[in-house]
Protein backbone atom coordinates (compact mmCIF):
# COMPACT_ATOMS: atom_id res chain seq x y z
CA UNK A 1 0.00 0.00 0.00
CA UNK A 2 1.10 3.55 -0.61
CA UNK A 3 2.00 5.69 2.39
CA UNK A 4 -0.89 8.01 1.57
CA UNK A 5 -3.37 5.13 1.62
CA UNK A 6 -1.93 3.80 4.90
CA UNK A 7 -2.47 7.18 6.53
CA UNK A 8 -6.09 7.14 5.42
CA UNK A 9 -6.78 3.68 6.80
CA UNK A 10 -8.20 3.42 10.28
CA UNK A 11 -6.39 1.35 12.91
CA UNK A 12 -8.74 -1.58 12.41
CA UNK A 13 -8.03 -1.67 8.68
CA UNK A 14 -4.27 -1.47 9.26
CA UNK A 15 -4.39 -4.33 11.72
CA UNK A 16 -6.40 -6.55 9.36
CA UNK A 17 -4.07 -5.63 6.50
CA UNK A 18 -1.00 -6.59 8.53
CA UNK A 19 -2.30 -9.65 10.35
CA UNK A 20 -5.17 -10.92 8.23
CA UNK A 21 -8.83 -11.68 8.79
CA UNK A 22 -8.24 -14.61 11.14
CA UNK A 23 -7.21 -12.19 13.86
CA UNK A 24 -10.45 -10.24 13.71
CA UNK A 25 -11.24 -10.84 17.41
CA UNK A 26 -7.83 -9.48 18.34
CA UNK A 27 -8.56 -6.60 15.99
CA UNK A 28 -11.68 -5.58 17.91
CA UNK A 29 -9.85 -5.94 21.20
CA UNK A 30 -7.02 -3.72 19.96
CA UNK A 31 -9.43 -1.11 18.60
CA UNK A 32 -11.14 -0.97 21.98
CA UNK A 33 -7.77 -0.56 23.72
CA UNK A 34 -6.86 2.37 21.43
CA UNK A 35 -10.29 3.90 22.14
CA UNK A 36 -9.82 3.53 25.89
CA UNK A 37 -6.29 4.95 25.69
CA UNK A 38 -7.60 8.03 23.90
CA UNK A 39 -10.42 8.50 26.38
CA UNK A 40 -7.96 8.15 29.28
CA UNK A 41 -5.67 10.77 27.75
CA UNK A 42 -8.67 13.09 27.38
CA UNK A 43 -9.66 12.45 31.01
CA UNK A 44 -6.23 13.38 32.39
CA UNK A 45 -5.95 16.36 30.03
CA UNK A 46 -9.23 17.76 31.30
CA UNK A 47 -8.28 16.94 34.89
CA UNK A 48 -5.16 19.11 34.44
CA UNK A 49 -7.25 21.91 32.91
CA UNK A 50 -5.51 21.74 29.53
CA UNK A 51 -7.07 22.26 26.14
CA UNK A 52 -6.20 20.03 23.22
CA UNK A 53 -4.25 22.93 21.74
CA UNK A 54 -2.19 23.35 24.92
CA UNK A 55 -1.41 19.63 25.10
CA UNK A 56 -0.53 19.64 21.41
CA UNK A 57 1.86 22.56 21.82
CA UNK A 58 3.55 20.99 24.84
CA UNK A 59 4.09 17.69 22.99
CA UNK A 60 4.93 19.12 19.55
CA UNK A 61 1.89 17.51 17.98
CA UNK A 62 -0.91 19.19 16.07
CA UNK A 63 -4.20 19.88 17.81
CA UNK A 64 -5.86 17.75 15.14
CA UNK A 65 -3.62 14.80 15.99
CA UNK A 66 -4.45 15.12 19.70
CA UNK A 67 -8.13 15.28 18.76
CA UNK A 68 -7.78 12.14 16.64
CA UNK A 69 -5.97 10.30 19.45
CA UNK A 70 -8.74 11.19 21.89
CA UNK A 71 -11.55 10.43 19.44
CA UNK A 72 -13.45 7.25 20.33
CA UNK A 73 -13.48 6.09 16.70
CA UNK A 74 -9.73 5.43 16.79
CA UNK A 75 -8.62 6.77 13.43
CA UNK A 76 -5.01 7.33 14.40
CA UNK A 77 -2.18 5.69 16.26
CA UNK A 78 0.53 7.11 18.48
CA UNK A 79 4.22 6.40 18.88
CA UNK A 80 5.57 5.31 22.24
CA UNK A 81 7.82 8.36 22.27
CA UNK A 82 4.84 10.71 21.95
CA UNK A 83 2.88 8.69 24.48
CA UNK A 84 5.67 9.25 27.01
CA UNK A 85 5.66 12.97 26.11
CA UNK A 86 1.92 13.16 26.73
CA UNK A 87 2.27 11.35 30.07
CA UNK A 88 5.03 13.78 31.11
CA UNK A 89 2.91 16.83 30.28
CA UNK A 90 -0.09 15.35 32.07
CA UNK A 91 2.14 14.47 35.03
CA UNK A 92 0.99 10.85 35.19
CA UNK A 93 2.97 7.63 34.90
CA UNK A 94 2.55 6.05 31.46
CA UNK A 95 1.12 2.94 33.10
CA UNK A 96 -1.80 5.01 34.39
CA UNK A 97 -2.83 5.76 30.80
CA UNK A 98 -3.42 2.02 30.41
CA UNK A 99 -5.45 1.61 33.58
CA UNK A 100 -8.75 0.91 31.84
CA UNK A 101 -11.35 0.50 34.53
CA UNK A 102 -14.74 -1.06 33.97
CA UNK A 103 -17.37 1.40 35.12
Amino acid sequence: LSIRRQRQMCIRDRYVCLYGERNRNMDYKRINEFRLLGLTIAYYRKLRGLTQAELAEATNLSRTHISNIEAPNGKTSISLNKLFDIADVLEVPVKDLFDFRDT
